[in-house]
């Protein structure tokens, strides 16, 4: 004989609903307050990081050309492609991102404990659009 478990009462029935329905609505409200981005859907204000891509795109591009130009790709890296933007007047760039301290990471830390310099990535990426160092 299966336990016997008491009816809840009706208005904790509808106290119980109300609470559901306002924790799924608080949920929706936080998931839509976002634009998606593709199939990802943030739960903070990210597109203004997202749209480095379209600078990733546009440095791309620069050095797709037949013959590619490391000028124009080089700009884009140091000044932005202007798409993504730190604030109305300072745009987000790729080099920032090569510039970013990444101690504490392993994967960073891994190449500065054999001797590279911590921003590998920058001085690999100048040199390969200046037609330096490896690149000449």
């Amino acid at each position: 004989h299966p336990p016997h478990h008491p009816t809840p009462h009706p208005s904790a029935m509808m106290a119980m609903a109300k609470q559901w329905v306002a924790a799924v609505a608080m949920f929706l409200v936080r998931v839509a307050a976002y634009p998606s981005i593709g199939d990802y859907m943030p739960v903070s204000n990210v597109l203004e990081h997202s749209e480095i891509v379209k600078d990733v795109i546009k440095f791309s591009d620069a050095l797709t050309g037949d013959p590619p130009d490391y000028l124009k790709a080089k700009d884009i890296y140091m000044h932005g492609g202007g798409h993504s933007c730190k604030s109305p007047t300072k745009p987000r760039t790729l080099q920032a991102f090569a510039l970013t301290d990444l101690t504490n990471e392993t994967f960073a830390d891994k190449f500065v404990a054999g001797g590279v310099d911590k921003f590998f990535w920058d001085t690999h990426m100048l040199a390969a659009l200046e037609g330096a160092g490896d690149f000449v």
